[in-house]
């Protein structure tokens, strides 16, 4: 991996695990529409490892 060489079993691992992430993402973000723009962007945001500044938050995402 550190010499950026890798074999099909690690690619399709990566590839996988990205798809994965893909799918959760979309489960979050459309799964749910009960919830508000702003709190699935905040909780994707949370979950992608960001701290969350709720009312800098807040005023970021409304500009979107």
């Amino acid at each position: 991996m550190e010499a950026n060489r890798h074999n099909h079993i690690t690619a399709t691992y990566h590839l996988l695990n990205k798809k994965s992430q893909r799918n959760q993402y979309m489960r979050d973000t459309y799964g749910n529409q009960k919830k508000n723009d702003i709190d699935i962007k905040r909780e994707r945001l949370a979950s992608q490892g960001h701290t969350i500044d709720v009312d800098k938050t807040k005023k970021i995402l409304e500009d979107d």
